[in-house]
């Protein structure tokens, strides 16, 4: 057991078990058996209730704040590469050859819907129960405008790999990919306009809070910031210059960025600034928080972690 900050770890069985410090007096903090798969995202509908979704179709549940973490069956073993939830009950899964999952239930049980496509898909966005976008390889982008029951495609007007996407509201959306490849929709994906970067940056996933302000972050530490929408991006290195797989702010302010060898990042200025507050060696794929004290990341090789001081 390592004992450290805000954490303590214990390893059973070859599977990472992590927990709080309160756990540690005793022992490390019991989490139930997580399997030793990547996780690749995190979300959360309120403070108490969040999925984890993964390689092999891995979908975990909790409703006690991460305290225990319970298996949820998806019904597939294709990768699971991204999770979001409009409630407690109403949400989609999203991963390889063209995998989307619905459940209303809160995953008590999952229902495939109809792609369409047998892409990769990479991200997914919803602003209601009812209008959601998702994206993936080879240019793919399907949105609809009945929670799934029919997903139809756009046209980016690319092949490129478009690795995230974020709507703000109905009409308002980003997609990220490589070689530096933005695009903008004002009308809900009718056009997407595109403003790729000059450098060509590997960028993995996207973020907006709203219809002006918004990051995204990519390979080698690339991280981008706009403050008008997207119309133009400020694009510098930030970290130790490791490749960044996700982002995520509470507000305009306040965000995290993670990504491979334990790199863990914390801005309080809008990303004008960042502070490394690296977390083990683990290449974490995912981040979320629900306001600025708690906050989880999950990784490769099982792992998930907890914080309840905003990471210090």
């Amino acid at each position: 057991m390592t004992n450290g900050g805000r954490f303590c770890l214990g390893v059973f069985a070859g599977v990472l078990i992590l927990g709080s410090i309160a756990g540690c007096a005793t022992g490390p903090k019991n989490y139930p058996l997580v399997q030793s798969e990547d996780l690749d995202r995190i979300f959360f509908a309120d403070a108490k209730t969040g999925w984890i979704v993964g390689k092999g179709g891995i979908v975990l549940h909790t409703n006690d704040g991460g305290e225990h973490w319970i298996p949820q069956h998806s019904g597939t073993e294709n990768n699971l590469g991204g999770v979001a939830f409009f409630d407690i009950n109403t949400g989609w899964a999203i991963g390889d050859h063209g995998t989307i999952l619905h459940t209303e239930n809160g995953g008590r049980s999952w229902q495939p819907q109809h792609s369409g496509t047998r892409s990769n898909l990479f991200d997914l966005s919803f602003v209601d129960e009812r209008f959601g976008w998702v994206v993936g390889r080879d240019g793919t982008i399907l949105y609809t405008e009945d929670g799934g029951v029919h997903w139809l495609p756009q046209s980016g007007g690319t092949i490129n790999y478009l690795y995230g996407v974020s709507f703000s509201d109905r009409k308002n959306g980003w997609i990220a990919g490589r070689d530096g490849l933005l695009l903008h929709t004002e009308n809900g994906g009718e056009t997407w306009v595109n403003n790729t970067l000059d450098a060509p940056y590997w960028i993995y996933d996207v973020f907006f809070l709203n219809s002006t302000v918004g990051w995204a972050v990519g390979k080698d530490g690339v991280f981008i910031r706009t403050v008008n929408g997207g119309k133009t991006w400020d694009a510098r290195k930030i970290g130790n210059g490791r490749s960044l797989q996700d982002v995520y702010f509470i507000d305009v302010n306040e965000g995290w960025a993670v990504g491979t060898a334990g790199t863990v990042l914390h801005t309080d200025d809008g990303g004008i600034t960042w502070q490394t507050k690296t977390v083990g060696n683990v290449s974490w794929l995912g981040v979320y928080f629900k306001d600025r004290d708690n906050g989880w990341a999950v990784g490769r090789g099982g792992t998930i972690r907890h914080t309840k001081d905003g990471g210090n």
